[in-house]
């Protein structure tokens, strides 16, 4: 990634953080974080996907691919229920 495009990123996510700012939603300290957590985790499953990839074992494979849809259902589950 250039580094324009690194930087016309972060605009898209500073622009939020100044209309929150000038319109008082008191959300700032919200978005910041909820900002820093997505980076993160878009990093690590980065780095988990360059090695799911790499598998060659089909089992290894069918493992993790379960381990995904379990986690994406607990995941649906625990968000719906009341």
């Amino acid at each position: 990634m250039s580094n324009t495009a690194l930087g016309l990123t972060a605009l898209l996510l500073v622009i939020p953080i100044i209309i929150s700012y000038k319109e008082g939603l008191h959300i700032i300290k919200d978005l910041i974080v909820a900002t820093v957590r997505a980076v993160v985790q878009l990093i690590i499953l980065g780095f988990l996907l360059h090695y799911i990839f790499k598998i060659n074992d089909k089992w290894l494979l069918v493992l993790c691919v379960f381990v995904i849809i379990v986690n994406a259902s607990w995941n649906t589950i625990s968000r719906s229920s009341p």
